[in-house]
């Protein structure tokens, strides 16, 4: 145990190499940052409504719309956005983000992604990260054609008050 406990001490995110995709090397299976954030928060969130007494599901397919759905009454589901706010307050309620987006495949017959409000493809709350923990959202809050807000302005709901208006 003691052996084991050295080699975590040992260690730190200072010492690792940083290769051209800003990725401290860990295994032939390298994530970026921003993947490794997103797992970071996906995985904060799940426990944050686990231990809140939901049973959250999340999609098979990464590019789904929505990160995970709750059932919050018999047969009413919501779905929701996770977001990472690690070093900022701006948050992106589109899909892309507010910016020009990166084409679907290289090449002369490409086009650019879809962009999508999350307003507006039925997403109910949106789950935001940040060093302090989990702030959940309702994106009603928003207008349908608002690309971010600031997690400074707006006021986080309680998921129990939220439900209970049901």
């Amino acid at each position: 145990m003691e052996q084991h406990n050295e080699l975590l001490d040992q260690g730190t995110e200072a010492d690792e190499p940083v290769d051209s995709f800003g990725c401290e090397w860990h295994s032939n299976f390298v994530r970026a940052k921003s993947s490794r954030s997103k797992t970071m928060s996906e995985t904060a969130v799940l426990l944050d409504l686990m231990r809140k007494g939901f049973d959250p599901h999340q999609p098979m397919d990464r590019d789904c719309i929505h990160d995970c759905v709750i059932e919050v009454a018999q047969d009413v589901w919501w779905k929701i956005q996770i977001k990472s706010c690690y070093n900022g307050t701006s948050v992106n309620l589109w899909t892309r983000g507010s910016g020009s987006t990166a084409p679907v495949s290289p090449g002369e017959n490409t086009k650019p992604r879809n962009n999508t409000g999350y307003y507006n493809s039925g997403i109910h709350l949106i789950a935001v990260v940040t060093n302090e923990g989990v702030c959940y959202y309702d994106t009603r809050l928003f207008d349908a054609n608002q690309k971010s807000f600031s997690i400074r302005q707006y006021e986080s709901i309680s998921l129990q008050e939220m439900i209970d208006k049901i």
